[in-house]
């Protein structure tokens, strides 16, 4: 038998309940929200759509606005710069980058690596090499 087919059997005995079975009874519901999922879940979902929407307006206008300013632009005849591939690294990223570098340990790593080294070769010639 499925559970539906058990609840549908099942039938209340007309003894009352001890304080202790009505007070687990209401824990259990309370627990794993049983009375309320439904309205609940209901709840959320409406809620979720509200800001779904919202955000779908605010998501339209900041297009809407975008657009206005390329065709200013455009009109101005300066040319809008092109868009950036997802591929390149972000703002974070480059700075975070030239922040390692300032430091003095990459500044000082830099500044050798940029030089020009000489290296005797066996014959006794210098040959010029960037390391």
């Amino acid at each position: 038998m499925s559970d539906e087919e058990l609840d549908l059997e099942w039938k209340t005995s007309n003894r009352p309940q001890s304080k202790i079975a009505q007070n687990f009874s209401i824990a259990l519901n309370e627990l794993f929200k049983i009375d309320n999922s439904l309205s609940d879940l209901d709840a959320a979902v409406c809620e979720k759509k509200k800001a779904l929407s919202s955000q779908t307006s605010e998501l339209e206008a900041l297009e809407a606005r975008l657009k206005a300013t390329e065709e200013r632009l455009k009109a101005a005849g300066v040319h809008p710069c092109p868009p950036i591939p997802a591929s390149q690294e972000s703002p974070r990223q480059r700075v975070a980058f030239q922040n390692s570098i300032t430091s003095p340990a990459m500044a000082n790593f830099a500044r050798t690596s940029n030089r020009i080294q000489q290296l005797p070769t066996s014959r006794g010639q210098v040959t010029t090499q960037r390391s």
